[in-house]
């Protein structure tokens, strides 16, 4: 449904130069949605006097823009899926101009599991995931694909409307598919290690030194939670640097306190790695 073009007047008191954004952020809550201006203008006032009594007096213009910007357009979705449910109209307030590359799927269907939405769905689940997974080089693409299916029911339940569904089914089949690359890469690493080969084995003895002796050697210069990131992040893969620092055990053996910001121990722990991986290069270069 379209709506005009003008903003409506008269906004309600509060921080100046922000109505005509505000009024913008739900008309357009994100793509593919077109909220009516009336409609827009309702929520705006809303949100600005939402802004003016939740934010601190001396609230900066930033903080202001981004209050706004967030609670304008979720603000807009909730009243678009409202409206939607009780008109019993899946694309009420859908951009006509907006040309997706798959139609709009029925969102309140997949959520009931309804079996008649999700033979609907599938092809353009299909044609949105297989892609991604296709690009990342993965030749279990159907195995993936299964796995994609699976993540998406959980997230379905914090959807509002239809057209937040294609970006997060790519976001998923793109962190599946990454998952899956990075899993038998590992195990590449793993058979490689193991391996009995003998042509493999002549060559590594026709080596100056040997890789298990790197490895231990390796070992001992660092110190034992040094050497764990290591092995976590790089040789096993096991591990992303989200995940590690999360684990508070691991960052007091770093000397990085778990209270401390996300951050804070993001980049500490880049420091921690960055220091281990020279210390083993100098110490490979240099035995001496």
């Amino acid at each position: 449904m379209s709506a005009t073009s003008t903003t409506p007047s008269e906004p309600p008191q509060g921080p100046e130069g922000f109505w005509h954004d505000c009024v913008l952020w739900a008309h357009q809550p994100r793509d593919g949605v077109i909220v009516p201006m009336t409609v827009a203008a309702e929520i705006a006032r809303e949100v600005m006097c939402d802004a003016m009594n939740e934010l601190p007096p001396r609230a900066t213009a930033i903080e202001i823009s981004a209050f706004l910007q967030r609670h304008g357009r979720q603000r807009a979705l909730q009243r678009v899926a409202a409206e939607r449910a009780a008109k019993n109209d899946s694309q009420l307030w859908h951009d006509a101009n907006w040309q997706p590359d798959e139609p709009l799927m029925d969102l309140r269907g997949l959520r009931l599991h309804e079996n008649a939405a999700w033979s609907a769905a599938m092809p353009v689940l299909r044609a949105l995931a297989m892609p991604v997974i296709h690009g990342a080089g993965v030749a279990e693409a159907e195995d993936v694909f299964s796995e994609v299916l699976a993540a998406l029911i959980g997230p379905l339940q914090g959807l509002l409307v239809a057209e937040q569904l294609p970006p997060l089914v790519k976001t998923i089949a793109r962190r599946r598919a990454v998952d899956h690359v990075r899993h038998l890469s590992a195990l590449k690493r793993d058979a490689i290690l193991v391996s009995d080969d003998q042509e493999a084995a002549d060559a590594a003895c026709a080596m100056e030194f040997d890789l298990q002796d790197v490895w231990d050697h390796c070992a001992r210069l660092l110190t034992a939670a040094q050497w764990e990131i290591i092995d976590r992040l790089i040789l096993r893969s096991t591990d992303t640097h989200t995940s590690l620092i999360a684990d508070a055990r691991l960052m007091s053996a770093l000397h990085i306190d778990p209270r401390s910001s996300e951050a804070t121990r993001r980049r500490r722990l880049r420091d921690s790695l960055d220091e281990a991986l020279l210390h083993i290069r100098r110490h490979l270069l240099d035995p001496s």
